[in-house]
């Protein structure tokens, strides 16, 4: 028999997948149902003792729980890539300021490409270039992420 202090534990440690669910109201007897899963790989999926045994069971949850970004931050954080997530001001500024480092660069990224070679002395400016093209893809992800979750928060509202 479990304890109720297991059961607190075990909420408390949901990963991302479990939080999703949470946050949607969805009760685990519906994710039981609607995508034929056991209560046992349920725990395990939402606790993060055991991934998922197919990339199906994220998809279908993300469509169930009405969180299209889930699919992306999940296994994000699973290759240790999680991507903060902001308020809209501290996104949409993170998303400029981006911008504008990457526009800073840009004409050394053009005189990089022009010959279809790196070179070693170029091989340090365009590290420099790739890393703040990763920035930029993860202040747009941070804005997709609040977008998705406040969109869809508006969405779920009309529907109720």
């Amino acid at each position: 028999m479990m304890t109720r202090n297991a059961t607190l534990r075990d909420e408390t440690e949901l990963n991302l997948l479990g939080q999703a669910r949470k946050k949607a109201g969805i009760t685990k007897v519906a994710v039981y149902k609607e995508l034929f899963v056991d209560h046992r790989k349920l725990k395990a999926y939402e606790t993060g003792t055991k991934p998922p045994d197919i990339i199906r069971f994220v998809l279908d949850a993300a469509e169930l729980y009405g969180d299209p970004t889930l699919p992306e931050r999940y296994f994000a954080q699973w290759l240790g890539r999680e991507t903060e997530i902001r308020d809209l001001p501290g996104a949409v500024l993170g998303v400029l300021a981006e911008f504008d480092d990457v526009h800073e660069i840009r004409s050394r990224l053009i005189e990089i490409a022009e010959d279809g070679i790196i070179d070693e002395a170029e091989r340090a400016d365009f590290e420099r270039v790739m890393a703040e093209l990763l920035e930029l893809e993860q202040r747009i992800e941070s804005l997709r992420y609040w977008a998705a979750e406040h969109l869809n928060r508006r969405e779920r509202g009309k529907a109720a």
